[in-house]
């Protein structure tokens, strides 16, 4: 648990970490200040802290993500609403 609160990012870490973001955030049609990304921003820090660290083991776990799942579900009905934010 220590290593999960302790975990430093650097520069190749942040880049690793933004590029997967804002890949599932150009994915899902997301403008960069919504909400829903900065959601998805806190949970992607989250798995880098559980031990994934390569952008194909963060790319899945935001894949399978139970919560991402659920917030792109509702947002489905409500595309149109996300899409003006652009």
């Amino acid at each position: 648990m220590r290593q999960f609160f302790e975990t430093t990012f650097g520069p190749d870490e942040l880049n690793t970490v933004g590029k997967v973001l804002e890949d599932w955030r150009l994915l899902h049609g997301l403008p960069a200040d919504c909400e829903e990304v900065e959601i998805a921003a806190s949970a992607i820090l989250n798995m880098y802290r559980e031990g994934k660290r390569s952008r194909a083991e963060l790319e899945a776990a935001m894949a399978a993500h139970v919560g991402l799942r659920d917030l792109l579900a509702v947002l489905r009905p409500q595309d149109q609403t996300v899409a003006n934010r652009l």
